[in-house]
């Protein structure tokens, strides 16, 4: 799985083997259950997140329905582009 995160990079710059192992070995891979949630709204994080199987939806409320905004598949990054301002989220 790690090598989908240094194949995506490798794309963008040529890496060294040392560059492709700095990658691998500081990724932190995790796996979700379907319909687990990454935040919530209100919630701030400053995680970055690399869908390497399966979907991400996002959505926010609105008179109590869902509404969704975004799909992440295999290969998108999901980030928050606030790191510097944190603000809590309306996903």
């Amino acid at each position: 799985m790690r090598d989908k995160i240094v194949d995506y990079f490798s794309k963008i710059s040529p890496l060294s083997i040392d560059e492709a192992e700095a990658i691998k070995s500081s990724s932190v891979i995790k796996e979700y259950k379907k319909g687990a949630e990454l935040l919530r709204v209100g919630q701030t994080s400053d995680d970055t997140y690399f869908v390497l199987k399966g979907l991400v939806r996002q959505y926010h409320l609105s008179d109590g329905e869902e509404m969704t905004t975004a799909f992440f598949v295999e290969g998108d990054w999901v980030i928050s582009l606030n790191a510097e301002n944190p603000q809590p989220s309306i996903y």
